[in-house]
């Protein structure tokens, strides 16, 4: 019998606070370097505008130094991409 809640996760969604940031901070270390790497027309100058690199960025306080992504910044950024 298939389960009547497929999108609870007990296991994940009763893990203490501390260990639920954990893997919140994991994740998005993942995520940054993933930007980084594949987004060197976009992303990776955000970085470097800061003087950072995804390993520099150790904290949630570190992650707040990045600037902020605008829509209009991407979405000029995609068309660029899309006519270049």
């Amino acid at each position: 019998m298939a389960d009547a809640r497929p999108y609870w996760n007990m296991a994940q969604e009763t893990l203490p606070q501390e260990r639920i940031r954990e893997l919140q901070w994991q994740k998005l270390q993942r995520q940054m370097q993933y930007i980084y790497d594949h987004s060197p027309h976009f992303y990776r100058p955000k970085f470097d505008a800061v003087g950072a690199q995804p390993r520099d960025i150790r904290s949630f306080e570190d992650f707040r130094r990045l600037p902020i992504m605008r829509t209009k910044e991407m979405d000029r950024a995609a068309q660029e991409d899309s006519t270049a």
